[in-house]
């Protein structure tokens, strides 16, 4: 099943990405292997839309928690941000992903099967304050 990915009308901000978490639809096959279905969120957006969304499935399989997911389709919660450390040659930079994996909702479900966006920008989770 493909659900066409959708353009936002209005890009997210720089405060949207300490705002809000990103949510992605994953299928997880017996290989361990992810396939995104659907997805929304800055982080996740800013991803695919900085490389691809293969790069983007990828990323997510660094995830902690992907190793112990059984085949089938998952909704990833989280957030991708750069994260500096320094070498021998210098500053350095690398992708880290935050999140966690669970089961659609009845909800997600009933979207998935009518081919229709699970999430916009108004349902998003808010990320905690710290």
């Amino acid at each position: 099943m493909k659900i066409e990915f959708h353009e936002l009308d209005t890009p997210w901000s720089k405060d949207d990405y300490k705002r809000f978490q990103s949510l992605a639809l994953v299928h997880v096959n017996s290989n361990a292997e992810l396939r995104i279905m659907d997805y929304c969120g800055p982080h996740i957006e800013d991803e695919v839309d900085m490389s691809t969304l293969s790069d983007a499935e990828h990323t997510l399989g660094r995830c902690p928690g992907v190793e112990e997911l059984d085949p089938g389709v998952w909704v990833w919660e989280g957030c991708i941000y750069g994260q500096k450390y320094e070498t021998l040659e210098g500053t350095d930079y690398d992708i880290a992903v935050k999140g966690v994996w669970r089961e659609p909702t009845d909800q997600e479900w009933a979207a998935l099967r009518t081919k229709q966006h699970l999430w916009n920008r108004d349902c998003l989770p808010v990320l905690a304050q710290t």
